[in-house]
């Protein structure tokens, strides 16, 4: 509740748009998400994360209600107008407790202004919750990172479709270039093309070798011009690990971001995926994704990486509970329903996992990731036509879309041993992303006894721990 939380906890909101112009959504949402970022590098600042208070936007909701979701203190909201080649931001900051404005202001400025207002703005913040950026002020993120306006508002925009997590994300990697063109020395715009080409590669757009070679290429670059952009590690160590199977160097990069920025709810979110599937240090991993939570407690995502976990802890009770309230701050979601069928599953509540499964089959379509653990599901019931026709799905998509990590889970369940390692094979040779997970996931157990196994994780240089046991006895 807002009279428990600590008064130096802020959300930012979402800036309403007062423009007559609605294409000008991604400077307002941009501007507040800016904002957001630079308070984030205050030590002793709590942020709501953009996703929570984003979720937020439209809905009119009260600033008491809002600051009890989000579990803060203070809220700042605005609103942008442009006209022409001029802009007034209207910013207000408010107490939850007692509805009044701490602090407000108007600007009426030039749109290259836009820099210093965000200063301004966000060290008026500081001054009234008594908080400072720290002792580096010189080198500190309030120092903006271009002088070209042109190359910011290309990056707004990019990052506004990047935002959106589907195919926006193509044209999101084109305007994040364009703003390189604009100003060749722009950090953010390079992180951007690094994390666009890192979503495409997820979305099985691009080939991993791309995603491997030019990503990092780009985050690179990014970092040595900014050493502290956090989330540009974060996408460096995902990169690692799913792309380069390099599990020592991604931990590294999450180690940086955290530093950076110790309140990125998606750094510890996913630093607990690295911690639970490649180091089997599940405590460490719940406590990473605990920690997410607490930032951001409205945002879905946060409870499906604490679930997941949980799953991997086995503990599967705790992680249903926790999937169930993702469902209910998300019901549209596919990761979640897919994780909850998938825990459903390995807690022995088959039937339950089928309807699940469903769910996340109706919302997203043939997904080859539901589709495997269904027929995972019809095996485990002896539904063996039902277990096929999933299979026979899942080669559907395989003819334009690599699935071969999970045409191996379905064909081992089928008692398909050998093809199953020719798929593994396969996508061993294409690099699918997949390939790290292969050692942990429990749809690999019957393959485990398999002296091809062993070998294979060899390959990829991931170890779980009976193997790392067999090389220290």
């Amino acid at each position: 509740a807002p009279s428990k939380a600590s008064e130096k906890s802020i959300a930012v909101l979402p800036f309403v748009n007062m423009s007559n112009d609605p294409d000008q959504e991604y400077f307002c949402e941009g501007l507040a998400e800016e904002l957001l970022n630079i308070l984030a590098q205050i030590k002793d600042l709590k942020v709501a994360s953009r996703t929570s208070a984003f979720a937020f936007k439209g809905k009119n909701q009260d600033i008491s209600l809002i600051g009890e979701k989000l579990r803060v203190r203070n809220v700042l909201e605005g609103s942008v107008r442009k006209v022409g080649s001029r802009i007034r931001i209207t910013v207000q900051l408010i107490d939850v407790l007692s509805g009044y404005h701490i602090w407000s202001e108007k600007f009426d400025k030039q749109m290259n202004d836009v820099f210093a207002i965000q200063d301004e703005i966000a060290q008026a913040i500081a001054d009234h919750l008594n908080v400072t950026f720290g002792v580096d002020e010189g080198d500190s993120v309030l120092n903006k990172s271009t002088d070209n306006f042109q190359a910011y508002d290309s990056y707004l925009k990019g990052r506004y479709l990047l935002n959106r997590m589907d195919a926006s994300v193509e044209g999101a990697l084109k305007i994040f270039e364009s703003a390189i063109d604009l100003d060749p020395n722009f950090a953010q715009a390079y992180a951007g093309v690094g994390n666009a080409l890192r979503a495409m590669g997820d979305q099985g757009m691009i080939k991993p070798i791309v995603v491997s070679e030019k990503a990092n290429t780009a985050l690179d670059h990014a970092l040595n011009l900014n050493p502290k952009l956090a989330d540009a590690y974060v996408t460096k160590a995902w990169i690692n690990t799913f792309y380069d199977w390099d599990i020592v160097q991604a931990e590294k990069q999450y180690l940086m971001a955290l530093k950076f920025d110790p309140n990125s709810d998606n750094a510890h979110a996913r630093y607990s995926t690295l911690l639970s599937w490649m180091f089997y240090r599940h405590d460490d991993a719940i406590s990473e994704a605990q920690k997410a939570v607490e930032i951001s407690p409205t945002d879905n995502s946060n409870h499906y990486w604490l679930g997941i976990a949980f799953c991997f802890a086995h503990r599967y009770q705790d992680a249903i509970n926790q999937l169930q309230h993702a469902i209910i701050l998300d019901p549209n979601s596919f990761l979640n329903h897919y994780a909850f069928g998938l825990v459903l599953r390995l807690n022995n509540q088959i039937s339950e996992a089928i309807t699940a499964l469903k769910t996340a089959l109706e919302i997203a379509g043939p997904h080859p990731w539901a589709l495997a653990e269904l027929g995972l599901c019809h095996t485990d019931s002896d539904e063996l036509e039902q277990a096929e026709n999933c299979f026979n799905q899942m080669l559907k998509i395989h003819e334009n879309a690599e699935c071969g990590v999970h045409l191996s889970f379905l064909s081992a369940a089928l008692g398909k041993i050998d093809l199953a390692f020719d798929y593994l094979e396969e996508a061993y040779k294409s690099r699918e992303p997949w390939i790290p997970i292969v050692q942990c996931w429990p749809s690999s157990d019957p393959l485990r006894s398999d002296p091809r196994f062993e070998d294979f994780v060899r390959r990829v240089g991931i170890l779980p721990p009976e193997m790392q046991e067999n090389d220290n006895p």
